[in-house]
């Protein structure tokens, strides 16, 4: 994704199979919606916004599921009202 939003309602999946890459621009996880990662999240760059207390983002348990924070810059942010829970492994 690069600037990209995720809308709708109910739970976006990412399965133990993929990898998604979250490369620049503003990356969004629409308002109210749940997005459960079960496989590798790359973050290379750009920033990550959780619309609203309803957006949750989830490494869930178990391998792979990892959240691979590689920015470079401080600038870069996780940011909303929305909740990031990590029950995988970030690194």
């Amino acid at each position: 994704m690069s600037g990209d939003a995720v809308t709708g309602t109910g739970t976006f999946t990412t399965p133990a199979t993929s990898t998604t890459t979250l490369n620049g621009g503003t990356n969004t996880l629409g308002a109210g919606l749940a997005w459960d990662s079960f496989g590798l999240v790359n973050w290379t760059a750009g920033d990550f916004t959780l619309s609203d207390a309803g957006s949750v983002f989830t490494v869930e348990a178990g391998a792979p599921s990892i959240f691979n924070i590689n920015t470079g810059l401080s600038s870069e942010d996780i940011n909303g009202a929305g909740s990031f829970v990590n029950d995988g492994h970030k690194q």
